[in-house]
C-alpha cells in the first residue's frame, strides 16, 4: 500500500524531471534562436565591410544592433578574420571600422580583465588589426607577461604598428621564436603590413632574424639567396637553422648537387635523412637526383616513397 507521503513524493519527482525537460529544451531552442542570430548578423557584417573594402566607401556610422549583447565580440571576430585573409586592399579600413564601433576599445577591456590564453586571445585579435598610437601604449604593460602567448601578441601588436622598428624589434626578442610564432609574422609579410628583405635577414647572425628570412625565401619563392643557403648549410652551428636552409633548398627546387649539401646530409641521424627523403619525394625530385646523397637504405625507402602514385598523400602529414 503506497503511503500518503509516498505519492507526494512521487508527484514531487514527476514535477521535477518533467521541469528538467521543460529547462532543457528551453535551453536548446535558446541556443538554436542565438546561433541563427550570430550566423545572420556574422553575414550581414562580412557583406558591410566588404563593401566598403572593395568600393572604398563611406563607413556606416554604427553598424546594425552593435549595442546588442555579444555583437562586439562578433564585430571584432570578423574584423581580425577578414585583416587576416584580405590581401592587396586597404586593411586601415578595418581600424577605422573598430574606432568607430568601439571594437579597439572593447578589445582592451577584455584584455585588462582576462588572464592567461584568453588575453592572450583578445590580444591577437588586436594583433590583426591597425592600432592608434594611444591603444598600442596602453597593450606594451603586457610586454613582460609570464604568459609567452600575451608577451609575443603584445610584440607583435607594437612591430605591426611600428615597422620602422621591426628589424630592431625581432633581434632583440628574448628567447628562441617557435614555429608558430615565425609563422604568425609570415602572416604579417604576406598581407604586406610588414615590409622586410630576405638578403640582410640571412646574412645576420641573430638566429631569429635568419630564421625569419629562411621562411621568407621559402614562402616567397626566392631563388636569388642560393649561394646564401648554401654557405649557411656549410659553416651553420646551429643545428635547425642548417635544417631549415636544408629544407628552403627543396621547397625552391634548386639543386642539391653542391659538396656543402651532401657533407650536411651525411651528418644527419636516421630520423632527419627520412624526413628530408619525404620531403624531397613531395617536391617531385628525381631519384637519379638524390641518388649521390643517400646510402642504400634511405635510397630503397625513397625509391618507395616517389614509386607510389599517393606520394603526396603518404608525405605531407610526415614532413
Amino acid at each position: 500500500m503506497i503511503l500518503p507521503l509516498q505519492i507526494i513524493y512521487l508527484i514531487l519527482l514527476v514535477g521535477a524531471m518533467a521541469a528538467g525537460i521543460m529547462y532543457a529544451w528551453w535551453q536548446r531552442a535558446s541556443c538554436e534562436r542565438s546561433e541563427r542570430i550570430e550566423r545572420s548578423l556574422s553575414q550581414r557584417y562580412v557583406r558591410i565591410v566588404m563593401s566598403v573594402i572593395l568600393s572604398n566607401g563611406t563607413l556606416p556610422t554604427r553598424f546594425p544592433m552593435i549595442e546588442m549583447w555579444g555583437a562586439k565580440a562578433l564585430l571584432a571576430r570578423v574584423l581580425s578574420a577578414l585583416a587576416s585573409s584580405v590581401y592587396g586592399a586597404d586593411v586601415s579600413v578595418l581600424g577605422r571600422i573598430a574606432v568607430a564601433n568601439g571594437i579597439d576599445v572593447w578589445l582592451l577591456r577584455r584584455v585588462h580583465r582576462s588572464r592567461g590564453v584568453v588575453r592572450a586571445y583578445y590580444l591577437s585579435q588586436l594583433a590583426r588589426l591597425p592600432l592608434t598610437a594611444k591603444v598600442v601604449a596602453q597593450v606594451d604593460r603586457y610586454a613582460n607577461d609570464s604568459n609567452r602567448f600575451v608577451s609575443f601578441y603584445t610584440f607583435l601588436i607594437r612591430i605591426s604598428n611600428d615597422t620602422t622598428s621591426a628589424l630592431r624589434e625581432l633581434a632583440e626578442y628574448k628567447g628562441r621564436m617557435t614555429r608558430f610564432e615565425i609563422s604568425e609574422i609570415m602572416s604579417l609579410l604576406r598581407r604586406g603590413v610588414l615590409p622586410v628583405a630576405c638578403g640582410p635577414l640571412l646574412a645576420s647572425t641573430n638566429r631569429n632574424l635568419k630564421l625569419v628570412g629562411l621562411n621568407i625565401a621559402r614562402e616567397f619563392g626566392i631563388e636569388e639567396v642560393k649561394p646564401q643557403l648554401l654557405a649557411i648549410i656549410a659553416e651553420g652551428e646551429d643545428r635547425e637553422i642548417v635544417q631549415e636552409a636544408l629544407y628552403a633548398l627543396v621547397s625552391l627546387r634548386l639543386s642539391l648537387a653542391h659538396r656543402e649539401v651532401a657533407e650536411r646530409v651525411n651528418l644527419l641521424v636516421d630520423a632527419e635523412r627520412r624526413s628530408l627523403c619525404r620531403r624531397l619525394a613531395y617536391e617531385g625530385y628525381s631519384i637519379s637526383a638524390l641518388s649521390p646523397l643517400f646510402d642504400n637504405p634511405e635510397r630503397r625507402y625513397l625509391e618507395g616513397l616517389v614509386a607510389t602514385y599517393k606520394c603526396r598523400i603518404v608525405c605531407m602529414p610526415q614532413l
